[in-house]
Parts: structure tokens; C-alpha cells; sequence
């Protein structure tokens, strides 16, 4: 891996700081474990609230899936959607019609909805067979689906998994679902390193996409973000991240890019980027999972697309400008903001061929501060 920072060589000023601090977090090396404990707690309250809690404990789930990614993975991976959906349909098919049934079925219906615009939710569901019963749904009047409210929300949760799956609706079969792969937790071993991690799922549609042999590089982790990681580890530790702007290429996962934006780093904003869609779209959902032990604020740390190959329009280089300066272009402010000069550039396991090193070069003269300088690690 490879660090690219503004500013100059480390400061060795700051290595008694970091002894200390690393004696002060050996010490608290239990936190790690209670983190742990405190998601298995939590995928134990929300799934006791959706089996056993009724309308308002499906509300609640609702609520807090909404709003977390972290709660929906969490939900989905300890089992809680088919027993769900299991209790849906025995709703539908209850010959008692009461009011407190009908308020159940709508939160389950809020609970879904809730759910399916997450890619791997919407699949497990579907998997549960959700999706075979709002079908039988749509075909019939019968209670609970004559009720106008449910049919409305019934509707609104097919429109949410059809745009959530319609990509892959019309994608050859890949198979099974378990194909699917589990999140990870990278863990560096001092409090606030820990790192939750997704891979990308392959599809079969996918090895059809462009000529580019290394579309999947991307979809794993690989031995070089562990060893840049455990550098970024230190750098943020000692206050090298700091106020600073962060850009990692070539991401893949996101390992590193999630290092640098700790919320302990303090770092002033951090873009993961990567040349691929599905990428790019798990490096959104990485980001998301992190969240709450993130830099936090509009656009401190967000996922874009960057192909070497062909960067955004305004790093082209007019005429008169100098050689290898960027050149923003001030009418997108998005554009322009997403894309101004970073402090530090990081990237790992970058160099697949020959060409990807004159590539990289490029990358490093368009978007690394101008007073930057290169440091291998």
C-alpha cells in the first residue's frame, strides 16, 4: 500500500504521544469485546420485537431499519424476516378480522417496506416468500387486502422491491441464495479500529460487462488494505488525519478509506472511490454500516465512482494550464467540491498490469495537493 500525503514526513515529535496513547488503549482492550456484545444484544431486542411484540413492536423495528443500515443486516442475519413473514401470512388468513390484527399487518407491511430497499433484505425476503404473497395480493379481495390502506401500502412495497431488484429480476438465475457473502469485522485491535465489512455479491450477468479483466478485484479484501490500514491506524492515532482531506483509490471494500474516517482520526473529509457500479454501490453500504463510529456531517465521507481511465470532466486539463493541474469546472459545485485536491491520497494492491502504474501516476498529479508528497508504506 501507498500513502500520498500534503505536508512532509512524519512528525517524530509525536512518537512519546503515541506510546502513551497505545499504553492507554492496551488497557481498554475489553472494549472491543463489548461492542461485540452490544450488536448481539441488539439483534436480540429487534427480533424479539418483531415476533413477539405485535403492531408496536414492528413499528418499532420499522423505525430504527429505516434509519440503519447496521439494524437491517443485523435483523437479516440473525434469522428474524421468515418467521416474519410467516406471520404475515397467518394474519392474512385469520378468520377474526380484529382491528389489532389489521394494525399488525400494517407495521409488518411498514417493516418490509422498510427493509426492501436494501438489496440482500429484499433477496431474503423474497426468499421467505413475501413476494409470492403480496402476488396473491394484488389477485384478491379478501381480508386483509380489501382493506384500502393495506392495499395502498401493499402497492407501495412492490414499487420499493421491484426498483430495489428490477436489475436482477432480468438477470440470468445465479442459483441459491446462499451464495450470498456474510459481513466481516476487520479489527485492529484498539478501540474505535473496528471495521464491518461487506463483499460484493457476483452475479452471473456481470461476466459479460465490458472487456476490463479485473471488474471483480474489487468484490474482496486483499492482504494489502490490512497492512495500509494498520498504517492509518497509527497516522490517525497520532493526529496526522486530522483537519485533513482523504481520497482512497481503488478501494474495493473500503477498508482503508473507513480507517481514515474514524471519528478518532477527526479527519475533515474522506471520498472512497472505485471504477466499477457495484462497486462503488457497496462502498456506499460499507460507509453505512460504519456510520455511527464515523466522521459525521454532509459529505464527510461518501462513495464515488473514479476510473482511472476516464476521470470526471472537470480534472481535464485546459489549454494554458499547467501540466498535470486539475482543473475544476465552476459550473457543478458538486462536481468541483467532490473533486478538489486532497491532503492525503491512500490506495493498497493497486497495480494489476503494466499500464495501471502510468494510470495511478495521473490519478496522483490531478487530485493530490500540489504541496503533497508521495510516501510508500
Amino acid at each position: 500500500g501507498a500513502v500520498a500525503q500534503k505536508g512532509g514526513q512524519h512528525n517524530q515529535e509525536q512518537e512519546p504521544k503515541l506510546q502513551q496513547q497505545q499504553q492507554q488503549q492496551q488497557q481498554q482492550q475489553g472494549e472491543g469485546k463489548i461492542i461485540e456484545q452490544q450488536v448481539v444484544e441488539r439483534q436480540i431486542v429487534l427480533a424479539n420485537a418483531l415476533a413477539h411484540g405485535g403492531a408496536a413492536g414492528a413499528r418499532e423495528v420499522a423505525e430504527v431499519c429505516a434509519d440503519s443500515a447496521l439494524a437491517r443486516m443485523e435483523l437479516r442475519l440473525c434469522g428474524a424476516l421468515p418467521p416474519a413473514v410467516e406471520r404475515l401470512g397467518a394474519l392474512a388468513r385469520s378468520v377474526t378480522q380484529s382491528d389489532e390484527e389489521r394494525d399488525e399487518v400494517l407495521a409488518l407491511l411498514d417493516v418490509f417496506a422498510a427493509l426492501s430497499g436494501d438489496e440482500e433484505c429484499a433477496e431474503e425476503l423474497g426468499n421467505a416468500r413475501l413476494h409470492q404473497l403480496l402476488a396473491r395480493a394484488s389477485r384478491g379481495a379478501s381480508w386483509p387486502w380489501d382493506d384500502e390502506e393495506v392495499a395502498d401500502r401493499v402497492a407501495e412495497l412492490v414499487s420499493t422491491t421491484l426498483n430495489t431488484l428490477g436489475s436482477l429480476i432480468t438477470q440470468p438465475t445465479v442459483g441459491a441464495l446462499d451464495w450470498r457473502p456474510r459481513p466481516f469485522v476487520v479489527d485492529f485491535g484498539l478501540p474505535g479500529t473496528r471495521v464491518l465489512l461487506r463483499q460484493v455479491g457476483e452475479h452471473a450477468s456481470e461476466a459479460g460487462v465490458g472487456e476490463r479483466a479485473n471488474i471483480r478485484v474489487g468484490y474482496r479484501l486483499w492482504g494489502g488494505a490490512i497492512v495500509l490500514g494498520q498504517e492509518l491506524v497509527r497516522l490517525g492515532t497520532v493526529g496526522e488525519l486530522e483537519g485533513k482531506s482523504v481520497l482512497e483509490i481503488g478501494a474495493g471494500l473500503g477498508l482503508c478509506g473507513l480507517v481514515a474516517a474514524r471519528a478518532e482520526a477527526n479527519a475533515r473529509r474522506v471520498v472512497l472511490t472505485d471504477f466499477h457500479p457495484r462497486i462503488v454501490d457497496n462502498l456506499a453500504y460499507n460507509i453505512a454500516l460504519n456510520a455511527p463510529a464515523l466522521i459525521s456531517g454532509p459529505g464527510a465521507v461518501t462513495a464515488a465512482a473514479l476510473d482511472w481511465e476516464a476521470l470526471p470532466r472537470c480534472l481535464s486539463e485546459e489549454k494554458g494550464a499547467e501540466e498535470g493541474e486539475a482543473t475544476l469546472d465552476a459550473d457543478d459545485p458538486v462536481e468541483k467540491a467532490t473533486w478538489a485536491p486532497f491532503d492525503i491520497i491512500v490506495g493498497s494492491d493497486l497495480v494489476c498490469e503494466a499500464t495501471d502504474c502510468v494510470l495511478v501516476a495521473r490519478v496522483l498529479k490531478r487530485l493530490l495537493a500540489h504541496d503533497g508528497a508521495v510516501q510508500p508504506r
